[in-house]
């Protein structure tokens, strides 16, 4: 299992491959060299990190689960944002996971603003899958934000293979974390075309 970087044509494809450099060996990347070609006066600008449900648990699971653990041991009245600076030395330790964040704060700093970092899933659909926008700019951050998506991703993918949602769902599958650490999950309905929203909630 592999980690797929897709990214707009503005990205450099020797940028990407820097970054995949990096993240090995702990991480086996392949960067695709079919970018996406977008037309507009300010076009988008972004890397998607994809790979499939297992390998996200299978890599980043149980560094994800110690770090989802520490951050909320505390049932203080307080978003896990947060608390994220709370979380003790045994809760980020030095990983797979931290590594990754670390790579992710690194590549994003030398990166306009506006260039959206994405873990994704390929599901239900490859081009049209999940995505999750990593919105911290420190490491302690961008962690905690990499560890509550893994934590999530069984949930996302046993809601999204269900067939009463997988069939009504068109264009792609955007999560986002709420201050609880429940997980906002968004699509479009294919006939109605209006949104669809399902909260999980953290386990």
């Amino acid at each position: 299992m592999q980690l797929r970087l897709r990214s707009t044509s503005d990205i450099a494809l020797s940028d990407l491959g820097q970054l995949g450099r990096e993240l090995q060996p702990d991480i086996d990347v392949v960067v695709e060299s079919s970018q996406i070609h977008l037309r507009s006066a300010d076009p988008p600008s972004w890397v998607s990190f994809i790979a499939d449900a297992p390998w996200w648990v299978q890599t980043m699971g149980l560094y994800a689960s110690v770090y989802v653990a520490e951050l909320f041991k505390e049932a203080a009245k307080t978003t896990w944002k947060e608390r994220v600076n709370l979380v003790s030395a045994t809760g980020r330790g030095v990983n797979h996971l931290t590594n990754f964040a670390t790579t992710l704060v690194k590549f994003g700093l030398s990166r306009p603003r506006s260039t959206r970092l994405q873990l994704a899933l390929p599901i239900p659909h490859d081009y049209f899958g999940v995505q999750f926008e990593v919105l911290g700019r420190e490491e302690d951050l961008v962690a905690a934000e990499i560890a509550m998506f893994v934590h999530h991703v069984p949930g996302i993918q046993a809601l999204l293979e269900q067939d009463e949602v997988r069939l009504r769902i068109t264009g792609m599958v955007v999560v986002q974390l709420l201050e609880s650490g429940s997980a906002k999950v968004t699509w479009m309905n294919k006939d109605s075309l209006e949104f669809e929203v399902t909260v999980l909630p953290l386990r």
